[in-house]
């Protein structure tokens, strides 16, 4: 800076001794001088506003280091200053993001752990308590203490494979793979899951088979209307029948399954899809409430939904799969 302004001198004294010899001369040089203060004095200023831009930028930065609620916002020229400002004003907003998300993902695994636990209390103390009593029963009740036993352990360990896939699909780890497939194949695969329990409860299970090629993932797919199929059968009397059926529209093909079950009240509709949720009649049966909730997450990630309609007697669910 101080050699810029020692030429700026020089100029104007040269100038001024060049009167001696052409007035021309001199107003020349001293144009020269001028012209080049004035560039000089520009670039001090753009370097002026440079620094202040980029302090203000470092405040914006150690402002998102030290987690301010708003940074600041930069507004200055159209410059390399001003784009990086830009830039990290995004980073900042990309970031929040990014940290919202993961303080949800992590509410959400927090609120999954106490709902586990909370569901593998009741089955583990039933457990414990069957093992006491078979140290101290006679020989002729353990048969049946055992029979309890092996029933309370085959129970947990469907709750624990359950809760398995439940923390699967909540952290996003489940891997559905569409293609296209045979959905009647699909839907075949899922009635024999479900046929023992059938069976067992002298329930009959209809169904007209007919080909239907479409993009599916059959194995997960096959879960979900098992699901569905299970509690048709489970809230259904002895010797009722559970009608299943496959429509075709537009933009879905769709597995009806239809019961002369215990009904859904009209004002539970919009919850028997969430986790571990339960109707009010039926606390006296078995399960804990995730198997419609898995079948509805199974089918979105597919592009397809599960909804439910009341009848007079049972209930209806359509299984959207999309075309």
């Amino acid at each position: 800076m101080y050699k810029q302004y020692a030429v700026i001198v020089l100029l104007m004294i040269i100038g001024l001794f060049s009167t001696l010899y052409s007035i021309t001369l001199s107003f020349l040089i001293i144009g020269v001088a001028i012209l080049i203060s004035l560039v000089f004095l520009n670039e001090a200023n753009q370097k002026k506003q440079m620094l202040s831009d980029l302090e203000r930028l470092s405040d914006s930065i150690v402002a998102t280091l030290n987690h301010n609620d708003e940074p600041s916002v930069l507004h200055i020229e159209d410059s390399l200053v001003s784009k990086i400002a830009h830039q990290n004003n995004q980073l900042i907003k990309r970031l929040d993001y990014y940290h919202d998300k993961e303080k949800n993902e992590r509410q959400k695994l927090e609120q999954l752990i106490g709902d586990i636990s909370h569901q593998l209390k009741t089955p583990f103390a039933n457990v414990k308590m069957y093992q006491d009593l078979l140290l101290d029963c006679d020989e002729k009740d353990k048969v049946e203490l055992s029979k309890s036993l092996l029933k309370q352990t085959e129970k947990m360990e469907w709750l624990i494979e359950s809760l398995m896939l439940l923390s699967r699909i909540e952290s996003g780890c489940l891997n559905i793979q569409t293609s296209e497939n045979d959905l009647n194949q699909t839907i075949l695969e899922a009635v024999n899951m479900v046929y023992p329990k059938a069976i067992n409860r002298q329930i009959t299970i209809e169904y007209r088979p007919m080909e239907c090629i479409v993009a599916h993932d059959s194995k997960w797919t096959s879960e979900a209307i098992f699901n569905v199929l299970d509690n048709a059968v489970k809230y259904s009397e002895v010797g009722a029948s559970v009608y299943v059926t496959l429509t075709s529209s537009d933009m879905f093909e769709t597995v009806t399954i239809t019961d002369e079950g215990i009904g859904i009240n009209e004002s539970e509709m919009n919850q028997i899809f969430k986790r571990f949720y339960k109707g009010q009649d039926t606390h006296d049966y078995e399960g804990v409430g995730i198997g419609l909730y898995l079948s509805q997450e199974i089918m979105m990630k597919q592009g397809g939904y599960i909804y439910c309609k009341g009848r007079k007697n049972g209930t209806s669910f359509l299984i959207n799969i999309k075309k």
